[in-house]
């Protein structure tokens, strides 16, 4: 596994390889489903923290095994708040 954090013109970049059996065919369209999805499951939860923030969250594969999952967010001053989350 590697693990690697990016800072380039005002952009964070988090990027974790594994080099496992990766995510089979089929099951790549389920996880963009999940990215995609309002309801609930892990990726979903995590894609609306992430885009509330500004940023986004990708998976893809890392040839010739394993699997790369990329989320880059804007950097954030110290009095950022995120755009999509109010405190009550």
């Amino acid at each position: 596994m590697r693990v690697a954090v990016e800072r380039e013109n005002g952009t964070v970049r988090l990027t974790v390889e594994d080099n496992g059996p990766g995510i089979p065919a089929e099951e790549q369209a389920r996880v963009r489903d999940d990215l995609d999805a309002t309801g609930q499951g892990g990726l979903a939860i995590a894609a609306t923290l992430i885009e509330s923030y500004g940023g986004h969250i990708r998976i893809t594969d890392r040839e010739p095994r394993g699997s790369v999952v990329t989320v880059e967010l804007p950097q954030a001053s110290e009095t950022a708040e995120p755009t999509g989350l109010h405190n009550h």
